[in-house]
């Protein structure tokens, strides 16, 4: 507060309030202002509703990447309040007009914000971090400005983004996860993937079936002991290179069933097959190599 008095001159109230819209300091009980704040803090615009207000104010929140348009033009929308003036009423109609045809030029301008919905969606139904989703979103506009975009399924491009992304943040989600939630098919994914890395470079992360088998063990509640075996094993098979040709996550899945069996705390095929996204066949294959490579007893 900007004054010293503690009391009102007129009235003696102590009860004294602060405006800081208009800077002022006034008696609660005779209004009289004891004090006027010699600076203005209030926007130099009026507004009388809600939505004039939320127009007109320049300041806000700090905005994302994953919905920032990457420098797409402000919408021109005539309504019945800016449509036209007194000498060319059809002054706005034609802006916009000229507008949407500038915009339907550009290849970027389209598939931009289709592209990072879907990101955003997809993300969401994945439990994705956020920061995950906006990478993605920065990717597709590197792999858009590389020109890896034009004459392919924007759909696929946006989902190998996300893939790339899950990677580079050591939070993967496989391509089979990718495609369930987002109707993209896995083999347009991994095409569009492959494409990126040659261009983009492959993203520097941990091994993909170490992620991978620790989200299994959460979810499979395999913690410990356990957990601790089915690391060993999946150390053991990369040495015997097992991993090589063969699906991280159908590995990772084999190794989390046989740390299981070990410690005598089984669980079913059926339950590891359908938690890890793989056949129960690939699951029986991938085990069978393992207890055949590396010489494993197995309790019945």
């Amino acid at each position: 507060m900007m004054s010293n008095e503690n009391f009102c001159p007129h009235c003696g109230s102590k009860k004294l309030l602060y405006d800081s819209e208009n800077g002022e300091l006034a008696c609660a009980d005779c209004g009289l202002v004891v004090h006027k704040n010699e600076y203005d803090f209030s926007p130099e615009w009026r507004a009388f509703t809600e939505e004039d207000r939320g127009q007109m104010e320049r300041i806000g929140p700090p905005r994302s990447s994953l919905f920032d348009n990457g420098g797409l033009s402000t919408k021109i929308v005539p309504t019945k309040k800016t449509e036209g003036d007194s000498q060319d009423p059809n002054r706005y109609l034609r802006l916009a007009k000229w507008q949407d045809r500038s915009a339907s030029s550009s290849s970027e301008v389209r598939s931009l914000p289709k592209a990072q919905w879907l990101i955003s969606s997809s993300g969401l139904k994945l439990k994705c971090p956020r920061p995950v989703a906006e990478r993605a979103a920065e990717i597709y506009r590197e792999a858009h400005v590389k020109g890896l975009v034009k004459g392919r399924a924007m759909e696929a491009e946006a989902m190998a983004a996300l893939y790339m992304s899950c990677k580079r943040f050591d939070n993967p989600r496989t391509l089979e996860e990718i495609s369930r939630v987002s109707g993209v098919k896995k083999s347009s994914i991994a095409k569009s993937y492959r494409e990126m890395v040659w261009s983009m470079g492959s993203p520097k992360n941990k091994d993909e079936s170490t992620l991978v088998l620790a989200r299994l063990s959460d979810k499979l509640n395999l913690r410990g002991r356990g957990l601790k075996l089915a690391l060993e094993l999946l150390e053991q098979a990369k040495e015997k290179k097992l991993s090589c040709g063969r699906s991280p996550t159908s590995l990772a899945a084999a190794c989390v069933y046989l740390s299981s069996m070990m410690i005598e705390s089984p669980i079913t095929q059926k339950t590891v097959a359908s938690v890890a996204n793989v056949t129960e066949v690939t699951l029986r294959n991938r085990y069978k190599e393992m207890i055949e490579v590396l010489g494993l007893k197995v309790p019945v």
